[in-house]
């Protein structure tokens, strides 16, 4: 568990908005809902992405609390999955599946339709054939003041994360920065603001996350 032993890179988000109801029961049914599903057909290539627990990728069973709660801390991990075909291994049987063609039709050009029925059961079947790329992210969501530790930096990854996060339990992410902590009068504010930085907002002084 990346969490609590190795090397560490991260992004901290304050988590915004309000998480209603018993905090167990509706977060396992939202984690529940939202965890990692494998696709119905192993030929399908679009990207699949959810949660698993932080002991497996393959666990998705979150019913039992202990694998993912300890008060105040919530944390599991998001898995993506995509399957992609190596271009140059396709194109390769590509061309050898249209000369086969034409040499059994005896002509020197395939129609688009028989191109396109070539590349479409070349594609399905390699689909079946190839294993997904699988990456998992580890989190950590202080649920008492509302902050959350991703361990990655990546801004497609994080973007991803976000958005499943939102979709999960109904809350916004905004990326953390130390000059939330500073008043607003502070000079250092102007100054990083008419340097087109602006993306933070206010808390009270001496107001703890």
């Amino acid at each position: 568990m990346k969490l609590i032993k190795g090397s560490r890179s991260l992004r901290r988000y304050q988590v915004e908005g309000e998480f209603s109801g018993d905090l167990i029961s509706r977060a396992t049914e939202c984690l529940q809902e939202n965890a990692f599903r494998q696709p119905l057909s192993h030929r399908q290539s679009e990207e699949k992405i959810g949660w698993t627990t932080t002991e497996s990728l393959l666990d998705t069973d979150f019913n039992a609390v202990y694998k993912w709660y300890t008060q105040p801390y919530i944390y599991a991990m998001m898995r993506i999955d995509k399957k992609t075909l190596p271009s140059n291994l396709f194109r390769a049987r590509y061309d050898a599946q249209v000369k086969d063609w034409l040499a059994a039709n005896g002509k020197e050009k395939i129609p688009k339709r028989d191109r396109d029925d070539i590349k479409d059961v070349l594609t399905a079947e390699m689909m079946a054939q190839t294993l997904p790329k699988v990456k998992t992210v580890e989190f950590c969501w202080n649920v008492d003041q509302r902050y959350l530790i991703l361990l990655n930096t990546s801004d497609s990854v994080n973007e991803k994360f976000t958005t499943l996060f939102y979709k999960t339990f109904g809350l916004s992410l905004r990326p953390f920065s130390p000059l939330m902590f500073l008043p607003e009068d502070d000079p250092r504010i102007q100054k990083l603001v008419n340097c087109g930085i602006s993306n933070f907002r206010f808390l009270p002084v001496g107001e703890e996350q």
